[in-house]
């Protein structure tokens, strides 16, 4: 981990909650898109915390999701395997 990222990991109260509509709007992503995430079992999208009916996110979970993607984006994407070339009319 960087020293800059350190430092903000810091500052990000762990226990600070980010409202479902919230986070919505701040990644521009449809709450029905949540919805789905949390439904989907494979998925590593951080778990709400429910408070009166409504959905809230742990903003230090949030947080490192989003790193993990980023850095997952980074990663070079693995190569597909070559296919042995295959003997023509002309190589039997």
């Amino acid at each position: 981990m960087t020293r800059d990222m350190e430092k903000t990991m810091e500052r990000i109260d762990p226990l600070e909650l980010i409202s479902d509509p919230k986070l919505s709007n701040l990644l521009n992503i449809s709450l029905r898109t949540f919805a789905r995430w949390d439904a989907d079992p494979n998925n590593d999208f951080p778990a709400p915390v429910i408070i009166n009916v409504r959905k809230y996110r742990r903003r230090a979970e949030i947080e490192a999701w989003l790193h993990k993607r980023a850095l997952a984006s980074l990663e070079p994407a693995a190569k597909p395997a070559r296919r042995p070339p295959t003997a023509t009319a002309s190589q039997a």
